[in-house]
């Protein structure tokens, strides 16, 4: 199997278990460096996606260890740059549509 495709198909489950919690929380720093993987390869809505889905599930965890409030850093830094390449990339479109 890929590399990519196996991060692909980690996912955050919000049962009723905590160790389901937890473990979802240990695999999110790998949804993390998938989104990056997307962005690097030009997916930039799909590694958006990302980014929110990571965001959604820490801001649901009331104290973040550590490594997960570097991961939070993280994916809110990538969401940024993600944004505003979306912006830039529109816009160049818009522009070089009006000059054709």
């Amino acid at each position: 199997m890929h590399h990519g495709s196996a991060l692909q198909h980690i996912s955050v489950h919000a049962g009723n278990s905590s160790y389901t919690l937890q473990h979802g929380l240990m695999l999110l720093p790998y949804k993390f460096q998938y989104a990056a993987q997307l962005a690097e390869h030009g997916l930039i809505s799909e590694a958006a996606q990302y980014c929110g889905a990571i965001q959604q599930a820490l801001g649901a965890v009331p104290k973040l260890p550590p490594g997960l409030a570097v991961c939070r850093a993280f994916t809110q830094d990538l969401l940024e740059r993600l944004q505003t390449y979306a912006a830039v990339s529109t816009l160049c479109c818009v522009q070089w549509l009006l000059l054709c």
